[in-house]
């Protein structure tokens, strides 16, 4: 499996975060960027986006950097801290993997507003529930954690 059929998995294989929009936009090794856009699927009764998809955003795009090596992994745990609300536009999401173990791995999620305003942000560990079957290869240039 290369970055693009990961990619096509993440956004066609799960019916809960297709069901709220969010999108994966890009898997590299130990990296991947998503995003949702505001809408009335994701908002709360203050007109804002909803922290739990502040969360689903961060922990699916920190699956997808998780699972960057070929590997199946679940959450383990999380933590999350809220900055700013989102009431328009779309709300982004990079992670990118601070740790990778031999059978957990941590990663740092970001979620910034358009104008690149910090909205949001976690800390996530996976543990891995089967071995690296179709390794991925590395990116020739990593993008940088936004």
């Amino acid at each position: 499996m290369n970055f693009d059929q990961l990619l096509e998995e993440f956004n066609s294989r799960n019916p809960y975060t297709n069901a709220i929009g969010i999108e994966m936009t890009e898997i590299c090794f130990d990296y991947a960027a998503g995003k949702v856009d505001y809408s009335d699927k994701v908002i709360n009764r203050n007109l804002h986006v909803h922290g739990g998809v502040y969360v689903s955003l961060a922990d699916t795009v920190a699956g997808a950097a998780a699972h960057s090596t070929g590997a199946h992994y679940v959450t383990q745990s999380c933590s999350f801290q809220f900055y700013k609300a989102t009431d328009k536009g779309t709300l982004f999401c990079t992670a990118r993997v601070n740790h990778r173990g031999r059978k957990t791995c941590v990663i740092a999620a970001k979620l910034t507003h358009e104008d690149g305003t910090l909205a949001g942000e976690g800390l996530f560990s996976f543990y891995k529930i089967s071995d690296e079957t179709n390794p991925l290869h590395q990116c020739m240039d990593k993008p940088k954690f936004r």
